[in-house]
């Protein structure tokens, strides 16, 4: 069972208008299960977080890694069906919905960065410290 999604416009909800002449600071939690902490923005994909990247009013991103595949790729399986038939190597994720990884590549190119160094939260070891090698690597120093 895939945790449930926010809309995909929960992100036009949390951001202020672009009309509003005083900047409100924006924390962008990325997860498709674990629910965002009070006073942050909460996306479940890869394309609603680079939506909020895109504004340029995202101060602090923390993001997991594993984000859930969608129905067509899980091919009728529920989670642990998917797990068992994948030796219990790796969680359910496809090209679709992305991974926190793919957005941090993204960060990289594109240089939308939020304005601190974002913070990895994933329990996922591998896409952890992939990630956070990106972020070491390419996160504007001077902001």
């Amino acid at each position: 069972m895939r945790c449930a999604s926010l809309p995909s416009a929960a992100i036009r909800r949390g951001l202020p208008a672009t009309d509003n002449l005083q900047r409100h600071a924006v924390y962008l939690w990325l997860d498709d299960c674990r629910p965002a902490p009070d006073g942050w923005v909460g996306v479940t994909t890869v394309v609603d977080a680079k939506l909020s990247l895109e504004t340029g009013r995202v101060d602090r991103a923390s993001l997991d890694h594993d984000l859930g595949a969608c129905e067509t790729c899980m091919d009728g399986m529920d989670v642990n069906q998917w797990l068992e038939a994948h030796n219990f190597r790796t969680m359910p994720h496809c090209k679709h919905v992305g991974t926190g990884y793919d957005l941090c590549v993204w960060m990289a190119d594109t240089g939308h960065w939020p304005t601190e160094m974002p913070t990895v939260h994933s329990a996922n070891r591998v896409g952890r410290k992939r990630m956070k090698a990106i972020i070491a690597k390419y996160f504007p120093r001077q902001r």
